[in-house]
């Protein structure tokens, strides 16, 4: 049995499907290890990913499928991640969510700090530093956030 359907069991039994759980929660509940439960939630994404895009290619399915989409809740990374299962429309807005998320955690840890080190090195350049960081904060990661969540953004025509 493919890892990911010992996941799908757990999340089939225990009626997990617009709930969030940890991969300590579905380790302890079934009996495994939380490298094991690691691994199992590592090989659902993977499942689930490679059917979205085979049925996107027009690809016929090489067998068994996952059952629920699996997606880790916005604001929650590493071994603090949380999970749920779903497949409504709610759910596709919370993986945006969950995208645009990451995106600012990382944007900010990339850049916000040399910016910073920069005006402190040269006080003629805070302006420019300060209006960069505005700029992408308040700007930048506001229109991800929206794609990220289907919304529509200033300009598009439809």
């Amino acid at each position: 049995m493919p890892r990911w359907e010992r996941l799908e069991e757990y999340l089939y039994d225990h009626n997990k499907q617009g709930t969030e759980f940890t991969v300590f929660d579905y380790a302890e509940s079934a009996g495994i290890t939380v490298q094991d439960a690691t691994r199992d939630i590592q090989s659902q994404l993977r499942a689930q990913r490679s059917a979205a895009i085979r049925e996107s290619e027009g690809r016929e399915s090489r067998g068994a499928e996952p059952l629920f989409v699996l997606r880790r809740v916005a604001g929650t990374r590493t071994r603090r991640a949380r999970w749920a299962a779903g497949a409504r429309t709610a759910d596709a807005r919370l993986v945006g969510r969950a995208f645009s998320s990451d995106v600012r955690a990382k944007a900010l840890r990339a850049f916000k700090p040399d910016l910073l080190e920069i005006a402190a090195k040269n006080p003629r350049a805070a302006a420019q530093t300060e209006a960069a960081i505005t700029a992408v904060i308040d700007h930048g990661l506001e229109l991800i956030e929206m794609a990220a969540q289907g919304m529509k953004l200033p300009g598009d025509d439809e």
